[in-house]
């Protein structure tokens, strides 16, 4: 049984500070229980609330946008003031990916 069962069913139309299990227990610890989202910003805030200057998100973004995950960890991240560091990958697989990264 969970508190709250039709919550983030689609699992895109929470954004972690709206979440109700976020919302209901600021102070526990996310269980199985609360969505991705929830969990998520929890997580987040925590590492912000513990040393704002150096906490930050790293994304991997893999083509030309942000998967539906992404965008809503993004708007987290924002709604705290986190750092945003982004790493963008191509699409396509190079065989020499390899050899000019270790240059």
């Amino acid at each position: 049984k969970t508190r709250h069962p039709k919550h983030n069913t689609d699992y895109q139309s929470c954004r972690g500070f709206d979440c109700p299990f976020y919302l209901d227990g600021k102070d526990e610890v996310p269980t199985t229980e609360w969505c991705w989202a929830g969990s998520f910003f929890w997580h987040e805030e925590k590492c912000y609330n513990r040393s704002p200057d150096k906490a930050m998100l790293v994304q991997v973004r893999v083509g030309p946008d942000l998967g539906i995950g992404q965008q809503i960890e993004e708007d987290m991240a924002n709604h705290i003031g986190l750092k945003i560091i982004r790493i963008h990958c191509h699409e396509k697989f190079d065989p020499n990916n390899g050899r000019i990264i270790a240059r």
